[in-house]
């Protein structure tokens, strides 16, 4: 189904104008270099720009659940928006060359020295500013109340392990606000469990 606004844009120019959005957003010159670029740079010519991004993107959401965060946090966070210096940029422009070749169908593990192994490798990558995202990278970030937890996990995984055991009988605790509310733990998120 192809949207089309005032002057031809087609919903093929949908990226486009996210990036453009995203662009003005965070104050970046014009990448086309004409016009002031602002974010009411598509207010006469495609009044309805966001809703219908927006649409399409709900829509994609609903169809493939699995890959709607990554293409949300990849692609229109981490490399539209400047992110800062958080981020080794040889690391994240390894990651962005690795997204294209794939054609935006790639998968990437959360920690590169040992993606099958349930370990603090993770927060090692943090300290070393090669966090796979940008929010995730923020959570060391000088100044930052996670900082610290970043570096202990990072130096101690012993103290990272008992940490998570503890989060983990805590989340078990939790209860439902009723009695009569029915639980359970899935055996995939998705879908409930069936019972015999």
């Amino acid at each position: 189904m192809a949207f089309r606004c005032k002057g031809g844009v087609a919903w093929v120019a949908l990226l486009v104008a996210v990036a453009a959005l995203a662009s003005a957003a965070q104050g970046f010159p014009n990448p086309f270099g004409h016009e002031e670029f602002t974010e009411s740079y598509y207010d006469e010519t495609c009044p309805n720009a966001q809703s219908i991004v927006r649409s399409v993107m709900e829509r994609h959401a609903a169809a493939n659940p699995r890959t709607a965060p990554a293409i949300l946090r990849l692609f229109f966070h981490d490399c539209f928006v400047n992110g800062g210096d958080s981020i080794d940029p040889s690391f994240a422009a390894q990651r962005r060359q690795e997204c294209e070749q794939k054609h935006g169908n790639a998968t990437a593990p959360f920690d590169e020295r040992t993606p099958a192994k349930f370990d603090n490798a993770y927060y090692v990558d943090l300290l070393a500013r090669r966090g796979l995202l940008t929010s995730d990278q923020e959570l060391y970030t000088q100044g930052c109340e996670t900082g610290d937890l970043v570096k202990t996990y990072a130096m101690n995984g012993d103290v990272f392990f008992a940490d998570f055991a503890r989060a983990m009988v805590k989340m078990g605790n939790i209860r439902p606000k009723h009695w009569w509310t029915p639980t359970e733990v899935r055996l995939k998120c998705s879908v409930a469990n069936t019972h015999y």
